[in-house]
């Protein structure tokens, strides 16, 4: 049984179109589960409109799936994870390192050196803009499902690859609250 993750954002469009679009395209010999989550997904909602209009299109019904978010179980469950951009790739594999070897972004297979890896967020666009993204999936998966069945759960070496550079941008740093304390202010209680 393989296991199968797909992650975006929201949980809405891109990994619940993902996960309906490989279950459909898997050969039924390939016994295979497959879910998606978001990064900062609310729990239980359905995936958005246009998302199931051009899916029912393709005769793939996602109306079902229901959003969740990434945890730390769900990571541990499956066996390949694919994000949907190299942000989610980079913050996934910040928190939680140790499933760098079954982890990649999801065009990144299939994609030649210097194409766009991302899968672009069409939330809030036209039905034209969900059309473009799931044919985006869509193209990718054939390369996701060859990386499955090739019984190969480190993918390490596609997350290295020149085809899948890393993000070297800084990790944002808030503002700490200062230690020093305001005594001008202070009232004494007695």
């Amino acid at each position: 049984m393989k296991r199968v993750l797909f992650i975006c954002t929201g949980n809405v469009c891109r990994s619940p179109m993902a996960e309906g679009l490989l279950r459909q395209m898997a050969p039924p010999s390939l016994s295979l589960e497959v879910a998606s989550a978001g990064l900062g997904a609310g729990r239980g909602q359905p995936p958005s409109a246009y998302a199931i209009d051009v899916l029912k299109a393709e005769g793939v019904e996602i109306s079902g799936i229901r959003s969740q978010s990434v945890s730390p179980n769900l990571l541990q469950w499956a066996d390949h994870i694919f994000t949907m951009t190299r942000d989610h790739l980079d913050m996934l594999l910040l928190l939680f390192p140790e499933i760098t070897k079954k982890a990649m972004v999801l065009r990144s297979a299939g994609t030649s050196k210097g194409g766009r890896v991302d899968v672009i967020d069409p939330i809030g666009g036209s039905r034209a803009t969900y059309q473009a993204c799931k044919e985006d999936i869509k193209r990718a998966l054939p390369s996701i499902l060859e990386i499955i069945t090739e019984n190969n759960t480190n993918m390490s070496t596609s997350i290295n690859s020149p085809t899948f550079p890393r993000s070297n941008r800084p990790i944002p740093r808030w503002p700490r609250p200062s230690k020093k304390r305001n005594t001008a202010n202070s009232k004494t209680l007695n």
